[in-house]
């Protein structure tokens, strides 16, 4: 294991992260879930899922058929397909960025396929111009891929007596990555001396930008490394 990059912040000197992407569309809510989604302008899928969380959601986890074509027929353009929030990790399998159990795929005939080796990420062909794939299947790809994005949020509900609402600061934990290497994330409260421990989960490359965000709410100061696992 060895250290590529060293990120040192203090936390509470941080400003919140800035948006990636704007939104073309939306908040248009769903009737048969309730769930408010938004289209956002074109951009990689990690920087979308990023903007995603910002929104108060994810990239769009889809359980059905009638959710898929919803989400074409809601967001369809004529010229970017979209990002959605089936991913996978270099070595493992797909599953949603929010969670959820995956019940439903709607891949076109032959994916994923991961043709250029480096193919983590799930779009849905919502372009409507012919000599197309068909619209509403999925492909994967990698995340060089400049497309719009559709994001999904589930409002909360309201229990009890409101309360004024604090929106906490975060800090933005970013470097340029590998698309087949592996990084952990690592925080310390001082540097010296200095014991690192691990923040979230190991990250795959994606071959530009990875960003990790961490709230800053109720924290002095950390400061932050990443590591390369070899």
């Amino acid at each position: 294991m060895k250290t590529t990059t060293i990120i040192i912040l203090a936390a509470l000197s941080c400003l919140a992260p800035t948006a990636f992407g704007e939104v073309l569309q939306g908040p248009v809510t769903n009737a048969a879930n309730g769930h408010v989604y938004y289209l956002l302008s074109p951009g990689s899928w990690t920087h979308a899922q990023a903007e995603a969380v910002q929104l108060g959601g994810n990239l769009a986890t889809i359980n059905d058929e009638a959710e898929n074509t919803w989400v074409l027929q809601t967001f369809a353009t004529t010229n970017s397909d979209v990002w959605i929030g089936y991913s996978r990790p270099p070595q493992g399998s797909f599953s949603w960025v929010s969670g959820e159990v995956a019940s439903y795929t709607n891949w076109r005939a032959g994916e994923p396929n991961n043709a250029t080796g480096n193919e983590y990420y799930a779009l849905l062909y919502s372009v409507l111009t012919s000599n197309r794939p068909p619209p509403g299947s999925w492909n994967d790809g990698p995340n060089t891929f400049t497309l719009n994005a559709v994001v999904e949020s589930v409002p909360s509900t309201a229990v009890g007596t409101a309360t004024n609402a604090v929106i906490w600061p975060a800090v933005e934990i970013g470097w340029l990555s590998e698309s087949n290497k592996m990084y952990q994330v690592q925080w310390a409260s001082r540097l010296a001396p200095t014991v690192w421990f691990n923040f979230g989960s190991v990250v795959p490359g994606n071959g530009t930008t990875n960003i990790v965000f961490d709230s800053t709410r109720g924290r002095d100061k950390r400061f932050y490394q990443v590591l390369t696992l070899e």
